[in-house]
């Protein structure tokens, strides 16, 4: 099913066996019909809610990752205004919140432990939040995600 999916991406990504697309396409073919397709709709949403050039919010920026870091020249997610070292150095004040209420709900359970996320639960680990589930712009997709059963 498309939480499924969700945790089988996640256990692959945090096992180092890949990254996220590569995670994808793997766990995409062990889902049942239309449950990769939805889990991949409900986490881009949620993602797209925090970041550019989606954001509406200006909750989150895109840093690009400098030469000697891993990633080099790729991009992170990070407050507006901070450069990568900062990014690295500070603990987030909006962009990260907004991501874990908004997407990583689908992505894993980071409520458990940070470094070592439970499988997906279909929670905000603020279910106050007006972040959660990517607001009134996602919660369909993360909805129809949660009760592919």
């Amino acid at each position: 099913n498309c939480l499924g999916v969700g945790n089988c991406v996640l256990q692959c990504v945090v096992g180092g066996t890949g990254d996220i697309n590569s995670c994808f396409t793997m766990c995409s073919k062990q889902g049942k019909t239309g449950s990769a397709n939805k889990w991949a709709t409900a986490f881009q949403c949620g993602q797209d809610y925090c970041a550019p050039p989606s954001d509406m919010l200006g909750k989150c920026a895109s840093v690009t990752i400098p030469a000697g870091e891993p990633g080099a020249g790729g991009q992170i997610l990070c407050d507006q205004g901070l450069t990568y070292a900062q990014c690295q150095a500070m603990t987030s004040m909006t962009c990260i919140p907004c991501i874990n209420n908004a997407r990583n709900l689908i992505f894993g359970d980071f409520t458990v432990d940070p470094q070592n996320p439970g499988p997906p639960t279909g929670m905000c680990p603020d279910p106050a939040s007006p972040d959660c589930k990517g607001g009134a712009v996602c919660t369909t997709k993360i909805n129809a995600c949660t009760m592919d059963l």
